[in-house]
């Protein structure tokens, strides 16, 4: 993505920023409330619950300080407004990416909106689901399919859900080839920006909800960091450089209010602004969690020193609850090499037992 990079590259880009959960609904929670997956424990694909009242999200800091607020999205898990994620907003545009709302047409809107309000603050969100093209196993546009290689057409078995998609060499080639193909049509947003307005006059961030079951081994751990390793990149507010800070992506709210020069608010989170954005201390540790109805209970804990992985061998059930009597724990050292000493081994499972003690069963 070399439209990408060349605009970032005058920014900050964060190459540990890790997600809160392998897949969008409790990830774009995490992202908007702060609270990390136990906390709001919006997991189930079929129920849909709201945050608790007192919760303030991500779009209310804005429009409390004089923002008008937006989201022009064709990503239907981020612009469902089922799932309490409008709350704040004050203008809403959104339609499914499979429905006509692909990532031109997204940043039409964007533009258009920007000069509709041009005198006004703004925070918009926008998002786009054109890389899930691939997982979902749709004809890519002519102009991909016309670089890719014959064998590249076959994708596979297509499963019930893309993170329980099995490892692809094809898949990764063509994520990749659509990547390309999306960073052309963001260079018409990117060029927009650097014409319109001086570098003290915004922030932009760039970042993931999830990355891709395909690009995991089967040797690997689910949630690896081929599925909770994100792209987060930011430009403006007076920050640039390339960090290795273990970034969890509660830390949102944190980053981008302090990026835009609200510094005398209180955030209302699980996340902390990380010491490359201005914060007193790094993060131990970025977490990554799954607890989703019929599978295992799951998590993630990178760090600069150690990684460790832990996963239940009883499911997690309809309620979220999950029997933590039998599990299997690994932790390996910088250079992926496990280790097997039972105290530092222990430390982490205390951790996630009292990180979760409201879900379990006893």
């Amino acid at each position: 993505m070399p439209n990408t990079y060349n605009f970032f590259k005058k920014g900050m880009i964060c190459n540990n920023a890790f997600t809160s959960a392998d897949w969008t609904y409790p990830s774009l929670a995490s992202l908007i409330s702060g609270l990390s997956v136990p906390n709001h424990m919006m997991i189930h694909p079929e129920i849909n619950i709201k945050f608790p009242k007192e919760q303030k999200l991500l779009f209310e800091y804005f429009k409390e300080n004089g923002y008008h607020t937006a989201i022009i999205s064709g990503d239907w898990r981020t612009s469902s407004a089922t799932y309490d994620s409008i709350r704040g907003v004050d203008r809403y545009i959104a339609q499914n990416q499979n429905c006509g709302y692909r990532t031109e047409n997204v940043l039409v809107d964007v533009i258009d909106h920007l000069e509709t309000f041009k005198d006004t603050d703004q925070y918009i969100w926008i998002g786009t689901g054109d890389l899930h093209d691939i997982a979902d196993g749709y004809a890519l546009p002519s102009a991909i399919q016309v670089k890719m290689d014959l064998e590249d057409f076959y994708t596979g078995e297509k499963s019930e859900t893309s993170i329980k998609q099995k490892y692809s060499p094809t898949k990764i080639k063509r994520y990749v080839k659509e990547a390309t193909h999306i960073d052309s049509k963001l260079k018409v947003l990117y060029d927009y920006v650097e014409e319109k307005y001086k570098e003290d006059e915004f922030v932009v961030t760039l970042f993931g909800d999830h990355g891709q079951a395909y690009i995991v081994k089967p040797e690997e751990f689910h949630i690896s960091r081929g599925l909770s390793n994100i792209g987060f990149m930011t430009r403006g507010g007076g920050v640039s450089g390339v960090s290795d800070e273990y970034i969890n992506i509660v830390d949102y709210t944190n980053i981008i209010t302090k990026l835009a020069g609200m510094e005398n608010i209180n955030i209302e989170s699980d996340g902390m602004l990380p010491k490359t954005f201005g914060g007193n201390k790094e993060n131990d540790f970025a977490i990554t969690e799954t607890i989703h109805p019929g599978d295992p209970y799951m998590i993630a804990m990178h760090g600069e020193k150690y990684t460790f992985y832990m996963e239940t061998s009883a499911i997690v059930n309809d309620y979220g609850k999950v029997d933590m009597s039998s599990y299997n724990a690994k932790l390996y050292d910088s250079d992926g090499n496990q280790i097997s000493d039972e105290s530092i081994i222990n430390k982490f499972i205390e951790f996630v037992f009292e990180r979760t003690k409201y879900i379990q069963i006893y």
